[in-house]
């Protein structure tokens, strides 16, 4: 099972009647990767936010609509995340979703796929706008119809990209306990997905903004992103990001050689990847 495995041994420990995943390094060292990074005791259940309200119809005039390709980009695998439409345009769209949702038996596979496509509407909403509040309801009503989906349609065929994208939402609230929650309930339900790389790169992105404050961090940033670079490219679109983070990390442990050697190779084998735009200038 792929989802046990995390730079070697892996295995279920009980921690205050809650089972938390914990990595097991090859050598023996206070750095373990733990997925999710939770509270002893703390129960790994992704929590509905609350109904954000209705999102405006009208456009924000400041929208900018050819968005910058970066890493958080490249982790949205989605049309949405280089969609140009306009704020109007998706916001009418999605008033038409939701008013289809409501003729639609809550129990009807078409609900199914209708709240998945609903979701990547709201994802997309959020991505056209520069509006804060209109940025922030969209993500909250992203994650409410993938956990009405999660919930509801146990043996919905896309459900890995549905743990996935609402892990991402999350992030991007800021909620990270449930961010890390989703994630792992893509590691461990779907553990042949597309998705398992972009989940493993997400936890090491939070180890390495961690880190920044609590340099005990890159250790456990280091073992995340070198279990991305087991899954190859070109299936593994977040490969590029990972050599750059891990080039990244050496570099904050002070070993100089071996961060040069990463960015060589991102250069030599992803030259037009927007990951080459973030070698550290003089590199």
């Amino acid at each position: 099972m792929r989802w046990l495995g995390v730079l070697g041994l892996v295995t279920i420990v009980a921690c205050g009647g809650e089972d938390h995943l914990v990595s097991v390094a090859e050598q023996p060292g206070p750095q373990q990767l733990v997925i999710p990074p939770m509270d002893a005791g703390a129960p790994m259940v992704v929590e509905a936010p609350v109904d954000a309200g209705p999102v405006a119809i009208e456009p924000d005039p400041g929208e900018s609509t050819t968005p910058p390709i970066d890493e958080v980009t490249a982790r949205d695998v989605r049309a949405v995340s280089t969609s140009i439409r306009s704020q109007a345009v998706v916001v009418t769209e999605l008033q038409g979703l939701e008013q289809i949702l409501t003729t639609i038996p809550t129990t009807d596979p078409k609900h199914a796929v209708l709240l998945h496509r609903t979701a990547d509407e709201y994802a997309e909403l959020a991505h056209v706008t520069t509006t804060p509040a209109v940025v922030t309801s969209s993500r909250k009503k992203e994650v409410a119809h993938l956990t009405t989906l999660i919930n509801n349609f146990p043996s919905f065929a896309r459900l890995d990209e549905a743990r996935y994208y609402r892990g991402l939402a999350y992030e991007r609230l800021g909620d990270l306990k449930n961010a890390r929650s989703s994630y792992y309930d893509l590691i461990k339900h779907h553990p042949t997905s597309k998705l398992i790389p972009f989940a493993y790169f997400a936890f090491g992105e939070l180890f390495f903004a961690d880190a920044r404050s609590d340099p005990s961090k890159w250790d456990l940033a280091k073992q995340a992103f070198m279990e991305v670079l087991k899954y190859p490219p070109p299936a593994n679109g977040i490969f590029p990001f990972a050599l750059l983070r891990v080039g990244q990390v050496a570099d904050a442990h002070g070993d100089s050689a071996k961060a040069q050697s990463n960015f060589d190779r991102l250069r030599r084998d992803f030259p037009t990847s927007a990951a080459v735009k973030q070698i550290p200038t003089g590199r």
